[in-house]
């Protein structure tokens, strides 16, 4: 496999008091889906789109033969004058072996895809040689 993963979908409902994420990522004719899910009101599309991105890329990395795991530590969104921003905190690998990763993406029309390309800004760079 070459490149990048490639964000194809994104989905979050409100369901019986959950929230549902879905999130649909690709590289190389080779897809996988990531799903998450949380309890309203401490829940926020948001964070269980973020925790879907992370599944996702698991099962890529599962596939490559590794599971790196992979905490979601922080999400805001940030306002500017100009812009607003998904920051994105990650924390991979346990113990002593763990680092905190960081991510981000703008928001254009969609927080929802912001949120996913931020959790793939941070953990692209770590997994590319892996994923390649």
């Amino acid at each position: 496999m070459s490149g990048r993963l490639k964000l194809d979908e994104v989905s979050c409902e409100v369901q019986d008091g959950r929230l549902r994420a879905r999130v649909l990522l690709s590289k190389a004719g080779l897809a996988h889906i990531g799903l998450a899910n949380g309890l309203l009101p401490e829940a926020t599309c948001e964070r269980v789109i973020a925790q879907a991105t992370i599944n996702a890329v698991r099962m890529f990395t599962v596939f490559a033969g590794a599971n790196h795991h992979v905490v979601l530590h922080d999400l805001d969104i940030v306002t500017s004058p100009s812009a607003r921003t998904v920051l994105v905190s990650l924390r991979m690998g346990q113990g002593e072996e763990s680092r905190f990763l960081s991510g981000s993406a703008a928001i254009g029309d969609e927080t929802s895809f912001a949120t996913a390309r931020a959790v793939l800004d941070g953990l692209n760079r770590q997994l590319e040689g892996l994923l390649n």
